[in-house]
C-alpha cells in the first residue's frame, strides 16, 4: 500500500495508539525463559562497487557511508523506554578495509546470509520472536532489470546494486517470508528506484537548492571543530554547490556512455548509468545469471500475496519508482533530511516521521511508503527505531 498525501493524515496523531502499547512486552519462546522484545539492524553504505562485476563500473558515490554511519549510530542509541538494537554495518571494498573490518562487505551474500540469521536465528533455531523489530537500511545506487518470474507489471525488477552485483526485490520478498509471526520489520531505501539519470538538467536547480539547505544545515548542527575538517564552512559549501553545477553536464554525458565517464567522477544520482543497463540487459551470460536467481521463487512470494507473510512491514524509499534520488557529499538528499527531521524530535509515529521528511523533499524526488502484510502488528504508530 502506497501511502500518498492525501492518505497521510491517518497515520499521523496517533500517539494515544502508541501511549496505548505502553512498555515492552515480555514473551518466551518454547524452552527458553521469558524475555524482553529485541531489535536487530543491518545498515549498508556503498560508495562504489566491485567493477569487476559491472562491466568496468565503480559505481562511485559520496553520501552512502555517511548515511550508513548515521543510521548505525540512530539504532545504537536507545530510545525513551526502549533498549538498543544489536547493529551490523557494511560497506564497500575500500571502507571496510579503512574500518579494518574486511569481512564487512555489502556483498549479496552477506546481506541475505544477516537477514535469514535474523529470521530463523543461528543454525535454523530461535530466530525473531513476536515483539521483537528487524530493521533494514541501504544507502547505494539502485536500477531496475528484467523480471523473469512475471511478477511486475512494468516487466522490470527493482534492484539494489550490491557490492558483488544486484540484489533483486524478489529475493527479499523471499526472505521476509522466513519471519516468524509477529515480528515487525522497517526498511529504509536511500537509492533510485527507476527514471534516467538523462533527465538531470530538468531538476538542476532544485537539486542545487536543496543541496544548500542540507549543507548548511549540517554546519548549523555539527561542532565547531568538525565544521571545516567536514567541509561545512561557508567557503567550501560555496565550493562544493559550484562542483554540483558542474557536474550535472558530466552526469549527462555520464548516461549517454562510458567513453564520456571517467570512473572516479562521483555521480549525483544514485542510479546505475542508462549505457551500463543497456550493455547488462543485452548480455546473455549477465541475462542467464539473472534468471537463474529469481527462478526458485514463485510468482506469489515476489508479490507477496495473502499467506505468504506472517508479519508486517513497513518500507520508506528515498523516491517514487520514476525518480532518481540525489547524492551529496554528507548524505543522500533523502537521508540528510531524514537526519533533520530525527534531531528536530516532532514526531510521535512512523507516520508523522514520514510525514515531515516528505515536506522537505523536493517534488523531483518524493520519498514513498508502504506498509504491507499482516494488520498486526501496527508498526505505523510505533516511534520510529524504537523496540
Amino acid at each position: 500500500m502506497t501511502i500518498s498525501r492525501r492518505n497521510l493524515l491517518k497515520y499521523c496523531g496517533c500517539a494515544g495508539a502508541a501511549a496505548a502499547m505502553g512498555g515492552p512486552s515480555w514473551h518466551s519462546v518454547a524452552g527458553q525463559a521469558p524475555r524482553p522484545p529485541i531489535g536487530l539492524a543491518l545498515c549498508i553504505g556503498l560508495n562504489s562497487v566491485d567493477p569487476a562485476k559491472y562491466g568496468g563500473w565503480r559505481g562511485v558515490l559520496r553520501g552512502c557511508v555517511p548515511d550508513a554511519e548515521f543510521m548505525s549510530s540512530i539504532f545504537r542509541q536507545p530510545q525513551a523506554g526502549s533498549t538498543a538494537f544489536k547493529v551490523r554495518t557494511l560497506w564497500d571494498q575500500p571502507t571496510a578495509q579503512s574500518k579494518q573490518k574486511p569481512a564487512d562487505l555489502g556483498t549479496i551474500a552477506n546481506v541475505k546470509n544477516y537477514i535469514r540469521r535474523a529470521a530463523l536465528g543461528k543454525d535454523g533455531r530461535a530466530g525473531l520472536q513476536a515483539g521483537d523489530i528487524f530493521a533494514l537500511t541501504y544507502s547505494g545506487h539502485g536500477s531496475q532489470r528484467t523480471d523473469f518470474n512475471n511478477d511486475e507489471p512494468d516487466g522490470r525488477d527493482e534492484t539494489w546494486c550490491l557490492y558483488d552485483g544486484e540484489m533483486v526485490d524478489d529475493e527479499r520478498a523471499e526472505l521476509w517470508t522466513l519471519f516468524n509471526p509477529g515480528v515487525r520489520i522497517v526498511v529504509i531505501s536511500d537509492s533510485c528506484h527507476s527514471g534516467t539519470v538523462s533527465r538531470a538538467p530538468l531538476f538542476q536547480d532544485a537539486f542545487i537548492s536543496e543541496a544548500r539547505e542540507a549543507l548548511q544545515y549540517d554546519a548549523s548542527t555539527a561542532p565547531s571543530s568538525a565544521v571545516r575538517s567536514r567541509g561545512l564552512d561557508s567557503s567550501s559549501i560555496d565550493k562544493e554547490l559550484d562542483s554540483l553545477k558542474g557536474s550535472f553536464e558530466k552526469l549527462s554525458r555520464r548516461a549517454r556512455g562510458p567513453e564520456d565517464a571517467n570512473p572516479n567522477e562521483p555521480s549525483l544520482i544514485r542510479q546505475m548509468p542508462d549505457w551500463l543497463r543497456d550493455k547488462l540487459d543485452t548480455d546473455p551470460n549477465y541475462q542467464a545469471q539473472a534468471q537463474a536467481q529469481t527462478a526458485n521463487i514463485p510468482r506469489e512470494v515476489a508479490q507477496l500475496k495473502t499467506g505468504q507473510l506472517k508479519t508486517r512491514i513497513l518500507s520508506i524509499g528515498a523516491c517514487q519508482d520514476s525518480q532518481t534520488a540525489g547524492d551529496l557529499s554528507n548524505n543522500g538528499l533523502f537521508t540528510a533530511r531524514l537526519k533533520q527531521v530525527w534531531n528536530a524530535k516532532q514526531f510521535k509515529s512512523y507516520g508523522d516521521f514520514f510525514s515531515l521528511i516528505l515536506r522537505l523533499m523536493p517534488d523531483h524526488q518524493k520519498p514513498n511508503l508502504d506498509v504491507f502484510g499482516l494488520p498486526e502488528p501496527n508498526i505505523e504508530i510505533m516511534r520510529p527505531f524504537s523496540i
